[in-house]
C-alpha cells in the first residue's frame, strides 16, 4: 500500500529532518516527528510505500526509502494514497494535492485532538474509512471524547493503541560504548516550557556544589541536538 503521514510543526528545527538526520546528521526532532519516522521506516521495510510530508521540506529527497517532502507532495509523481495519517493540528486537509482511496488515521500524539470536524468532513467527501491511534490506554480514555465525534461521522471507524517506538538499535549502539557516567550531570533534553524550569529549581534544591545543569529544547534552533549526540 501507499502510506503517507502528515507532520505539522517543525518549522523551529536547526537541520533537515530525515530519519537519518535526526540520528546522526545533526537535527534536532520532537517525539512526534521521530515516532512517525520510526513507524513510517518499519512500514517500509515490510514492503508499503511511504512519503513522510513535513511543514517544512525545502528539498524533497528519499532517506532509507522512505520519502520526505513538503505540504504539496514535492518529488512525488503520483500523488495517489490508499491511507492518509495526520496528527497534531493539521487541518488543510481541502488544500492537499493527494488523492487518499481508503482511509484517513489521526495519530493522537498528545492527550487531546484537533480538527475533528474538518478531518470527518474530507473523509465524507473521499468515502473514507476512519481510524484513529492512541499511545497508551491512558491516553485513549483521554482522547474518548473526541473520538465521539469520528463514531458520530457516518463512516467506518477503528481505534487502536500503539505505544511509541524506540530506536533500539541506536540505543545498543551508544549502549556499547561504555561511556562513563558523569555523577551529578542532569540534561534535560524535553521542550523547556513542559517543565524545564520546575526541573532545574528541583536538581538545584540537591545542593551538589559540582552540579551541572544542561538543557537541550527541540525547539530551539541553537541548542537542538541529533539523538546519537544527545545520548
Amino acid at each position: 500500500m501507499r502510506i503517507a503521514f502528515l507532520v505539522i510543526g517543525n518549522t523551529s528545527r536547526n537541520g533537515v529532518i530525515t530519519g537519518r538526520n535526526i540520528r546522526h546528521g545533526g537535527s534536532s526532532c520532537s517525539g512526534t516527528e521521530s515516532s512517525v519516522i520510526y513507524v513510517a521506516e518499519y512500514l517500509r521495510k515490510i514492503g508499503h510505500e511511504v512519503t513522510i510530508a513535513l511543514e517544512v521540506c525545502q528539498t524533497p529527497e528519499i532517506c532509507d526509502g522512505v520519502l520526505y517532502t513538503n505540504f504539496s507532495f514535492d518529488g512525488d509523481d503520483t500523488k495517489e494514497y490508499d491511507i492518509l495519517v495526520s496528527c497534531l493540528w493539521f487541518d488543510k486537509y481541502d488544500m492537499l494535492t493527494i488523492k487518499v482511496t481508503k482511509s484517513i488515521v489521526y495519530w493522537y500524539h498528545l492527550a487531546w485532538g484537533y480538527a475533528m470536524n474538518e478531518l470527518v468532513s474530507f473523509a465524507q467527501k473521499n468515502n473514507l474509512n476512519i481510524g484513529t491511534v492512541s499511545v497508551s490506554k491512558w491516553a485513549k480514555t483521554e482522547n474518548d471524547s473526541y473520538n465521539i465525534v469520528f463514531k458520530n461521522s457516518g463512516r467506518k471507524y477503528i481505534e487502536e493503541i500503539i505505544p511509541n517506538s524506540l530506536d533500539v538499535n541506536l540505543i545498543k549502539s551508544i549502549w556499547s560504548r561504555n561511556i562513563p557516567r558523569k555523577q551529578h550531570k542532569i540534561i534535560y533534553f524535553g521542550q523547556w516550557s513542559r517543565g524545564g524550569d520546575v526541573a532545574k529549581k528541583a536538581v538545584y534544591e540537591l545542593g551538589w556544589d559540582d552540579l551541572e545543569f544542561q538543557s537541550f529544547d527541540y525547539l530551539d534552533s541553537e541548542r537542538g541536538l541529533d539523538k546519537n549526540t544527545l545520548e
